[in-house]
């Protein structure tokens, strides 16, 4: 793997179908993402090893999803384990971390590049080929991502 892996970031409004193709997305086994654990620890790429079990484990992928299908899980008291699983997550703290505000301004001039390696970092320790992102405020900064990540994808999502 190279060290920059394919960036995707998912563009849409909010109930248009976003989380379900980041989730599904996310199933594939080269696509490393941010997850809970990455929001918990946005400065510890390391925690994004744990993918590597969702990755092996068809059941704790399962849990992403609710018994219809819905990906939307948050919605009802869980068990701590399904909390613990790793699970794809908008992961705006990393985000934050790396100098870039919900509104689309960069607090540290080195931000971008900030991003780029905290990017490529999580793929690496998750084991993933590509990096995929859904994040309703990524809608606001697509100049500021591609300026910081010339390479990366967009995929735009339209409810209709």
């Amino acid at each position: 793997m190279s060290d920059v892996p394919t960036v995707v970031f998912i563009l849409g409004p909010a109930r248009s179908g976003t989380s379900l193709l980041y989730r599904l997305l996310c199933l594939h086994p080269e696509v490393s993402f941010t997850t809970n654990w990455n929001s918990r620890f946005p400065n510890v790429s390391a925690v994004a090893s744990l993918q590597r079990a969702t990755r092996a484990s068809k059941a704790l992928r399962g849990r992403w999803f609710q018994s219809d299908g819905n990906a939307y899980v948050y919605g009802r008291k869980r068990p701590l384990f399904e909390r613990l699983i790793p699970a794809p997550v908008e992961g705006e703290p990393v985000f934050a971390a790396a100098g870039i505000t919900e509104d689309a301004t960069m607090i540290r001039p080195d931000a971008g590049q900030v991003l780029g390696e905290r990017i490529a970092s999580i793929a690496r320790y998750a084991g993933g080929t590509h990096f995929i992102n859904k994040r309703v405020a990524n809608n606001r900064r697509v100049r500021l991502l591609h300026e910081a990540l010339p390479a990366a994808r967009f995929v735009t999502t339209v409810r209709d």
